[in-house]
């Protein structure tokens, strides 16, 4: 599940409304990923106070998420302390158009014990320069150049997968978590 959007239109409301759906039809053990993306490289741990976890490829480019926890959760009161957990850590700040914008990109992955995944991403909102130039510092800027290439690389990702073209995945942080989204398994 994508959530995309600019900034101020509810991806992180409708994220939350996912995440209660997912705990109210909790149904067995499952493992829980929730991870911050921001920047070009920063990639931040949300079950583990935000430390640091790098991606790393091995052989056969499968993606490893280095020092990102992993929570069991066997009941939905555990599933649901672990989503809040993640969430209550997600980085956000005031904009114009947004009184407590998301700042990065969150991805939860829900984790069968049979191998399945259900990943679930709020894409940090895209703005455009003009609509927020009052409050803009030069390392605000920088932000959102960061978050606006990070969705464009997602965007030739989905096109590529679309055309059956190479599928540019390492293009950034974010498309490399969600590299197993554009291919079969």
């Amino acid at each position: 599940l994508l959530l995309f959007g600019q900034t101020g239109t509810g991806k992180t409301h409708t994220l939350r409304e996912a995440l209660d759906r997912l705990v109210d039809r909790h149904a067995g053990p499952v493992e829980v990923r929730f991870l911050e993306l921001s920047g070009k490289k920063d990639c931040r741990d949300l079950l583990n106070d935000g430390a640091p976890v790098k991606l790393l490829s091995d052989a056969d480019e499968k993606i490893h998420f280095v020092g990102a926890t992993v929570r069991a959760a066997t009941t939905a009161a555990e599933l649901r302390g672990a989503l809040e957990a993640g969430l209550r850590l997600r980085a956000s700040e005031e904009t114009e158009r947004n009184a407590a914008s998301s700042r990065s990109h969150a991805v939860v992955q829900v984790l069968a014990p049979d191998g399945r995944a259900l990943t679930l991403v709020d894409l940090a909102g895209s703005e455009r320069k003009w609509e927020t130039m009052g409050m803009r510092s030069r390392a605000q800027n920088r932000e959102s150049a960061d978050i606006n290439l990070s969705l464009m690389a997602l965007k030739d990702c989905f096109r590529a997968t679309h055309d059956g073209a190479r599928v540019p995945y390492r293009s950034s942080s974010l498309t490399r978590v969600l590299r197993t989204c554009f291919f079969d398994a």
